[in-house]
């Protein structure tokens, strides 16, 4: 076959149209290796029983390979081929592109193959996967101009054990009903548009100092040919890896996020309040499921705290003129990260015990929380205020004190004593009382200066 194809004088004969055979078996090894083809190469409907070699191959049109059976696989690595390559239907052992350059689509529609490894490869236009079955999709450092697609064919959904797309450069991302068993893996890729993932199981989702910068969509399928993959679900262990990534705008309320979140240094431009900015993304989802709050999104990520995603939300907040929400979504920084060295100070170590530096910050946060809410709700502090005020009046005017002083009912006497540094009646602090009342009252102005001290420090924190 590769005398008659690639050698003269037959190959002369051969119309510049290109090539086609179709329907035929071939039973040994098929080496095309650095054979040149000046047109289009179509071979579908082929078995190949043994390994068919096609590496370093150039062919100047399309290379057509579908309905093709490879039992010991296909090797496409560093061909050039100056159109599209399809592998519709294809049943395969594995298939090798590694640094292939293809200036035209990736068509495996209903393929089924075990692995598919295209390190490397450049692809000017689509790759496109609908209803494929692929055991592991490697598509490390991999560019594709256009898009990739993986959706349903004929109400056959893609399945994937494993999809890594780790330092990928994709136009568009797009997981449409998609079986992946394990993890999507898209560490330190490049999507200049959205990445979607709409509808199916996914086992988790890794993207991890990736830069996405269009819409972040997950979202249920709103199409009922779907059936149970319209709506979107994780594994068991399904979490979400967004470490310092950054994205271009992500739904926070409504999106159907993983149930375990990691989100250190994650960084974003915008909130989208309802679904996908795009007409053409917002037709796939369904509404009304999901992440219900924002408390509920960042208890998501409690398990792997980190400050940055709680200062990223506040700061959209502030950005758009929400300043209310910007304030709690820092509260609630604060109140996380006190209740992690509570947790810290309480399990310690099984042979040092508890670590005082948790303890230590917890006791004080504690008191933070109380007093002035971290500094974000002074009006906190009005509630012992109000409770010494009334304590100091009850103390004087039961004690009998308030009457043999005329102090009426002594309301007075305990806000001014109460007040640090400042004396609103002289004569207040000269006043002989009973030794208890005395006593009761030392401990009534040190609680002054306490209060006093939250409060101011309450009052710079909003400054800041």
């Amino acid at each position: 076959m590769r005398s008659i194809l690639t050698h003269d004088p037959w190959q002369k004969r051969l119309p510049s149209e290109g090539v086609r055979l179709a329907g035929a078996e071939v039973g040994g090894r098929v080496d095309f290796t650095a054979a040149n083809f000046a047109g289009s190469l179509e071979l579908s409907g082929l078995t190949f029983k043994g390994p068919a070699y096609f590496s370093q191959m150039r062919v100047g049109n399309f290379l057509d390979l579908s309905q093709s059976t490879f039992e010991r696989g296909l090797f496409l690595n560093g061909s050039r081929i100056d159109g599209n390559v399809f592998l519709r239907d294809v049943h395969a052992d594995g298939i090798e592109a590694i640094g292939a350059k293809i200036a035209g689509g990736l068509y495996l529609r209903g393929s089924k193959i075990k692995a598919l490894n295209a390190q490397g490869t450049s692809i000017t236009q689509d790759v496109v996967l609908a209803g494929a079955t692929i055991d592991m999709l490697n598509l490390t450092a991999t560019r594709i101009d256009g898009s990739l697609r993986a959706g349903p064919w004929e109400r056959a959904a893609p399945h994937f054990d494993t999809v890594a797309l780790p330092l990928a450069q994709v136009g568009r991302v797009l997981f449409e009903g998609a079986r992946i068993d394990k993890p999507l893996n898209a560490a330190y890729a490049t999507v200049k548009q959205s990445f979607e993932v709409v509808g199916g199981r996914i086992g988790g989702l890794n993207l991890g100092a990736a830069t996405v910068k269009g819409d972040l969509i997950l979202c249920s399928d709103s199409d009922p040919q779907l059936g149970e993959l319209n709506e979107l679900s994780w594994g068991e262990c399904g979490r979400g890896t967004l470490d310092n990534s950054s994205i271009g705008s992500l739904q926070i309320v409504g999106g159907e996020w993983p149930p375990t979140l990691s989100l250190a240094g994650m960084t974003f431009r915008r909130i989208r309040n309802g679904g996908p900015s795009s007409q053409r993304a917002a037709a796939h989802c369904a509404t009304g499921r999901g992440v219900k709050s924002y408390d509920e999104w960042f208890d998501r990520a409690r398990g792997h705290f980190s400050p940055d995603p709680y200062v990223q939300v506040a700061s959209v907040f502030t950005q758009h003129g929400e300043e209310r929400s910007a304030r709690y979504t820092l509260y609630r920084k604060e109140f996380d990260e006190w209740m992690l060295q509570g947790r810290g100070c309480l399990a310690g170590s099984a042979s040092w015990g508890p670590r005082f530096d948790d303890c230590r910050w917890f006791v004080e946060g504690t008191f933070l929380w109380a007093f002035i809410g971290f500094g974000y709700e002074l009006w906190r502090i009005a509630i012992p205020i109000a409770v010494m005020l009334g304590a100091g009046t009850c103390v004087i005017y039961f004690s009998g004190q308030a009457a043999a002083h005329h102090l009426g009912f002594g309301f007075w006497y305990s806000f001014d004593l109460l007040l640090p540094l400042v004396r609103l009646n002289e004569s207040h602090y000269t006043l002989r009382m009973t030794p208890a009342v005395t006593r009761y009252f030392y401990f009534h102005r040190i609680m002054g200066y306490v209060l006093g001290t939250f409060l101011i420090a309450g009052i710079q924190h909003l400054a800041k």
